[in-house]
């Protein structure tokens, strides 16, 4: 889920960054630390992607360093929300959320130095939990519960 999201946030068409007024296609979507081009330091700040052709932010991304640290966001077209949690380092830090589109709660996960631990639920795009459980070191532990659609319990699992 860790690379889905860091892929999510830096491959989905990175456009232009509106603090430094920089135009990047996404082969130039850097793989570990961002410059602007022509420039010797890395970057720090906050970077804009647009959808093309509109005005629309698609994701909105912060930087120290040249490094992904502090608030991360991703919309949908329509700017609803779909996906906001933070760096910390260049390392997925904190509660992640996730939304459907139309705004319905998709997921809620935690993480602690790139690694899930923590809460974590899922819910069905009608809004019922689908499940729940803990993570321990991107493991699952403890007592899980699975949901069916109508919000009924399919089974409870026990993980060590």
């Amino acid at each position: 889920m860790k690379n889905a999201i860091c892929i999510l946030i830096l491959v989905l068409g990175l456009s232009s960054c509106k603090y430094s007024k920089v135009i990047l296609t996404e082969d130039q979507v850097p793989e570990n630390i961002f410059y602007l081009p022509e420039d010797m330091h890395p970057y720090t700040g906050q970077c804009l992607i647009y959808y093309s052709g509109t005005k629309n932010i698609k994701e909105q991304l912060t930087f120290k360093k040249g490094i992904l640290n502090g608030t991360t966001a991703s919309y949908f077209p329509n700017g609803d929300i779909k996906i906001r949690g933070e760096f910390r380092d260049g390392k997925l830090y904190g509660k992640w959320e996730s939304w459907y589109e139309g705004g319905r709660k998709k997921y809620e996960v935690n993480y602690v130095n790139d690694t899930l631990n923590g809460s974590y639920v899922q819910w069905y795009s009608t809004g019922v939990m689908k499940e729940q459980g803990l993570y321990a070191e991107n493991m699952r532990h403890g007592a899980w519960v699975e949901y069916d659609e109508a919000g009924m319990i399919l089974r409870k699992l026990n993980f060590e």
